[in-house]
């Protein structure tokens, strides 16, 4: 008995062309799926990814490998390379910088400043102290004083401090009742309830 197999000739997903300016490491991420839930083969990556990024990739690609042309590359050889050229590798001692002088802006909120320490963290390679740099740093937000500001951070681990921030700036908005609740504390005590 011959068995029947179905292709889908239609992939699952979109890739499209890379801007140059945004983050190629998304980028490459992004690729990875779209290779994953599209099954495609090792020798067919390539192909894919030059024919996906676009022509402004593929003329900067090229002239980056030359003599080579880009079609005889590996695939990690084309992501290296253009990570290379797009992503330098940043200065760490200038990253720590940028990371301890991030201060909350007026119009953002505090998942949006929580969110940006994070991202601001991911080049400071420091490791295992990575949740307690961004803990330090997320406890100094705008609209708590000083005293706020020393007990709030005191003995709370990375995520209570982070729960206790966003419910901190919901409750400086008036909406002290809903934070609570959100935060899983009591109205009237301010104490975490189970």
């Amino acid at each position: 008995m011959q068995q029947t197999v179905v292709v889908n000739s239609s992939p699952i997903g979109q890739v499209k062309e890379f801007v140059p300016g945004s983050d190629w490491k998304h980028y490459v991420e992004r690729m990875e799926m779209f290779f994953e839930v599209n099954n495609v083969l090792e020798e067919k990556k390539v192909p894919t990814i030059l024919t996906l990024m676009g022509n402004k990739m593929y003329a900067l690609l090229r002239s980056i490998v030359s003599p080579r042309r880009p079609k005889e590359l590996s695939f990690a050889e084309i992501v290296d390379n253009l990570a290379k050229h797009l992503d330098p590798k940043p200065i760490v001692i200038a990253e720590r910088f940028k990371f301890h002088k991030a201060e909350q802006q007026e119009s953002e909120s505090i998942r949006d400043f929580l969110a940006r320490l994070k991202k601001l963290a991911e080049t400071c390679e420091i490791g295992g102290y990575r949740e307690e740099a961004i803990q330090d740093r997320f406890v100094w937000f705008k609209g708590a004083n000083d005293s706020t500001q020393v007990t709030r951070g005191s003995g709370l681990n990375f995520t209570d401090s982070c729960q206790e921030g966003v419910c901190y700036g919901i409750d400086q908005k008036g909406d002290h009742c809903i934070a609570w609740r959100k935060c899983g504390r009591s109205e009237k005590s301010g104490s975490y309830v189970s």
